[in-house]
């Protein structure tokens, strides 16, 4: 997780352009210029959001990626399955489901 992910997720409303401005010289992002209420967090103050932050994100990430079929043909699959006894609804969505899980805590 890099450090506009982590300050997104702790403050959803940023601006990056008016509330703060980030900077690489070569070591990756740092906060260049800080616009905001509340005080500009320390690297340990960084490090802990990224921990709490980084399970969520990643089901948040995974549950995204999931690309399911509309909810049409998704009621349609299963009408089918249950006049022809197949599975292909299931098949569908558990291909997807195995294809991108959500993190374990």
């Amino acid at each position: 997780m890099n450090l506009p992910e982590i300050l997104a997720l702790k403050f959803p409303n940023i601006d990056f352009i008016k509330d703060v401005k980030l900077r690489d010289i070569g070591k990756g992002p740092e906060i260049y210029e800080w616009n905001l209420e509340d005080p500009k967090p320390t690297q340990e103050d960084l490090d802990q959001w990224a921990i709490e932050f980084d399970l969520p994100f990643r089901q948040q990430q995974a549950v995204s990626k999931r690309q399911y079929p509309p909810i049409g043909a998704q009621l349609d699959m299963m009408f089918h399955d249950f006049v022809e006894k197949t599975s292909v609804w299931v098949d569908t969505i558990s291909a997807i489901k195995l294809s991108h899980p959500k993190p374990k805590e």
